[in-house]
C-alpha cells in the first residue's frame, strides 16, 4: 500500500504520529506531500498551535509535539516532498505529483479545499477525518453544529468527493467527552479518536475488509453565524464545568 500524507502543515504532532502509527501497522512507503502556502498563513497557523491560556498547557503542547516527532524520526521516514512555494505554484503541480507516484490512497489533512481530479488519482480515493457524525456537522466547527443540534459528539472517516463533506463514509464513531475539563482536552480527544478511525480505516481498505457507505443527504451544510458559535461555545464551557465537579 502506497500511502500519500497531503497537508499545509509545516510541522504537525497528528501527521507525526500519524506516520508512526502506520509504519507499527507495517506500512512503509508513506509520503508526506507538502501542499505550498502562503508564508503569512504559515506564521499564523503556527503561532495558533501554540495559542494557550497558561504555560502549563503550552508546555504539554510542546511536549506532545516533541515525543510525537521523536516517534517520527525513528521511523526514518525519507520520503517528504516539499514543493516550492510562490506564485508560480498551482494545483497542477500536484496532479503531477501524484500521477507520476501512483499512490493507492492519500490522507488529506489540513490540506484545504482539493480540486475534484485530484481526488480521483490515488486507487482508494482520498480520505479525511472529520470532527462530527456525518451527515450532521458538515463543514466547518462541526462539533459546534453537534453542540447545537444536541447530538453526541464523534468523528467520521470518509472518502471525500467534490461536496462538502457529503463522501462516502468508512468508519465513524462518538467522543466521550466526559473527561474533557478545556477546550484542549477537547482537541485531544478529537485529535486521538481522527488518528485511532484513520489508522483502521487504512488498515482495513488493505486488508480489503472495510468498504464506503453513502451518507444521508438530508441534512445540509450550515454555516455558523458568530452568534451561533458564541451560543455553541457557552454550552462547551458549561461541560467543562460540570466535568470538573
Amino acid at each position: 500500500m502506497k500511502i500519500a500524507i497531503l497537508t499545509r502543515e509545516s510541522f504537525s504532532t497528528y501527521i507525526y504520529n500519524l506516520v508512526a502509527g502506520l509504519y507499527e501497522l507495517g506500512f512503509c512507503d508513506i509520503t508526506i506531500v507538502s501542499i505550498p502556502q502562503d508564508l503569512k498563513m504559515v506564521f499564523k497557523n503556527n503561532l495558533n498551535k501554540f495559542k494557550v491560556s497558561s504555560f502549563t498547557l503550552y508546555l504539554a503542547k510542546f511536549i506532545r509535539l516533541a515525543k510525537a516527532y521523536y516517534k517520527f524520526k525513528k521511523v526514518g521516514i525519507n520520503h517528504v516532498i516539499k514543493q516550492a512555494r510562490g506564485k508560480n505554484y498551482n494545483e497542477n503541480d500536484l496532479i503531477k505529483l501524484l500521477l507520476q507516484n501512483r499512490f493507492n490512497i492519500a490522507i488529506a489533512y489540513n490540506s484545504g479545499l482539493l480540486r475534484e481530479e485530484i481526488l480521483s488519482i490515488p486507487k482508494f480515493g482520498v480520505i479525511c477525518a472529520h470532527p462530527a457524525l456525518l451527515p450532521f456537522g458538515r463543514g466547518f466547527s462541526g462539533h459546534l453544529q453537534s453542540v447545537l443540534l444536541g447530538i453526541p459528539m464523534g468523528v467520521t472517516v470518509f472518502r471525500i468527493d467534490k461536496g462538502v463533506d457529503t463522501g462516502d463514509i468508512y468508519l465513524q464513531e462518538e467522543l466521550d467527552i466526559s473527561r474533557c475539563k478545556s477546550k484542549d482536552d477537547l482537541n485531544n480527544e478529537f485529535s486521538k479518536k481522527e488518528l485511532e478511525l484513520t489508522l483502521k480505516t487504512i488498515l482495513g481498505i488493505s486488508r480489503n475488509t472495510l468498504f464506503p457507505k453513502k451518507q444521508a443527504k438530508k441534512y445540509k451544510y450550515w454555516k455558523l453565524s458568530e452568534e451561533e458559535i458564541n451560543k455553541a461555545d457557552k454550552v462547551l464551557n458549561q461541560i467543562f464545568l460540570k466535568n470538573k465537579q
